[in-house]
This record gives C-alpha cells, sequence and structure tokens, in this order.
C-alpha cells in the first residue's frame, strides 16, 4: 500500500505549492507589511497546513478502507466502505474548492 500512497502524493502536491508560496511571500515583505497583513498570510498559512493534514489523513483512511476490504470481503461492509469513499472525495473537492477561493 505504501507504493500507492506516493503515488497518489498528488492530492497535497498543489497544497505544499501554495504554502510554500505564502511562507516566501511573508519572508520577503515581512517588513514592508503592516500588522493585519502579516496575520492574514500567517493564518492562510495556517489553513493550508490544516487542509494538508485532513487530505494526508483522508488518504491514509482510504487506504486503510482498502485493507480492510481486502482483507475480508462482505458485499454489505464494501458498499458501506464505497459511501464513506464518496464522501472523503467530496471532503477533498471541498478542500480543493476552498484553495480556489484563496
Amino acid at each position: 500500500m505504501l507504493k500507492l500512497y506516493y503515488k497518489f502524493n498528488f492530492a497535497t502536491e498543489p497544497l505544499e505549492l501554495y504554502e510554500r508560496k505564502l511562507t516566501n511571500l511573508l519572508e520577503n515583505h515581512y517588513n514592508s507589511l503592516n500588522n493585519d497583513g502579516i496575520e492574514l498570510i500567517n493564518n492562510r498559512i495556517l489553513q493550508t497546513n490544516e487542509m494538508i493534514e485532513s487530505v494526508n489523513e483522508l488518504l491514509s483512511n482510504f487506504y486503510n478502507y482498502l485493507d480492510d476490504i481486502c482483507d475480508e470481503y462482505n458485499p454489505k461492509p464494501a458498499e458501506n466502505k464505497i459511501d464513506e469513499f464518496d464522501k472523503k472525495i467530496e471532503e477533498i473537492k471541498g478542500y480543493i474548492d476552498k484553495i480556489n477561493r484563496f
């Protein structure tokens, strides 16, 4: 499963890039920003970091569910897991929408 995790790591790469750009912005312009600007950028960095953690957690849960399904196949629990995956995918889409609104 670890191989799959790295293969699908694309989910956090845009978030990590965005976080690095915000950090660079803050570092490069710290002296010219007022307190509100510094606070705004810091908050965005923290929000982005939380999204990265959430996406990583969702991916981790996804792989754990796959392991569970593979370990003991039973159609009813598998259907429930698929419903849970759909909900998790919607959560990820929500995070991506948040990023696009920044």
